[in-house]
């Protein structure tokens, strides 16, 4: 038991929140006390009528079958450390065991937290990437390279470079990149998370139905009680960076 709740407590990873929905110089860092609540009949809030929509936009990504059973929101920013593991770990076997047999679509939602430098150049990265084709071959690179030491790993010169080592068209990348052409598209991204609710990152929601009706005010009432589980009728968001079993769990109760 020991053992088990020593490597919960290691895998288990803050993450970075704005109060408020107010963008600050500093975040607050979620502690291991974040809980769960349990899943019983009458538990799951009726959405009131402030409740916003959770779907799939003509603009996202997706990766694996369109005609999948679940569909996997990712709310991630490239900058943060616990978004990187998230995305090294639990989202490669969630790939290899839901996706790529048909069970779960994903979808990435730029979220770029705003105390972090290079996380909007990033994002817009990934969409210049996509206009040749290679945009979760970016989102991947980024990620490897956000794991390493030099801090300036996704600045501008350095996007440049990646797209060159992904066979991108340089000059069609670079001129993507520097004009901002994406930065709306990121803005509207970011806007979709809030609207919902969501403060931080990473932040998935598993939906089994969609649109997914989300009650922002419920879910930042179960953020203050330190909930990383929060249910609603139809789906689930899951928050901070978990260890694979919770999203497997979760996953297999939807498709249930």
């Amino acid at each position: 038991m020991e053992q088990e709740q020593k490597n919960k407590k290691d895998y288990f990873l803050p993450i970075a929140v704005l109060i408020a929905g107010l963008l600050i110089a500093g975040a607050v860092i979620y502690s291991n006390g974040l809980k769960s609540v349990k899943k019983e009949a009458g538990l799951t809030p009726t959405p009131s009528v402030n409740a916003k929509e959770l779907k799939i936009l003509d603009s996202d990504k997706i990766l694996g079958d369109k005609k999948a059973e679940l569909t996997l929101f990712e709310f991630s920013d490239f900058q943060c450390p616990y978004c990187g593991r998230f995305a090294t770990l639990s989202r490669a076997d969630i790939v290899n065991n839901y996706v790529n047999n048909g069970k779960v679509k994903m979808i990435f939602r730029d979220f770029p937290l705003p105390f972090h430098e290079y996380a909007q150049k990033a994002s817009e990265a990934a969409w210049c990437a996509a206009e040749q084709d290679k945009y979760w071959e970016m989102h991947d690179l980024l990620f490897a390279k956000q794991s390493e030491e030099a801090t300036d790993a996704l600045s501008v010169a350095n996007l440049k470079k990646y797209a060159t080592q992904l066979g991108l068209n340089s000059t069609n990348f670079n001129d993507c990149l520097d004009s901002g052409k994406y930065q709306t598209l990121i803005s509207d991204n970011y806007k979709s998370g809030q609207d919902i609710g969501i403060s931080g990152t990473p932040t998935v929601v598993i939906a089994k139905k969609l649109p997914l009706k989300i009650d922002a005010n419920y879910v930042v009432s179960e953020l203050q009680k330190n909930n990383y589980l929060i249910y609603f009728d139809g789906g689930v968001m899951i928050v901070g960076a978990q260890p694979f079993n919770t999203y497997q769990t979760e996953i297999d109760k939807l498709l249930k």
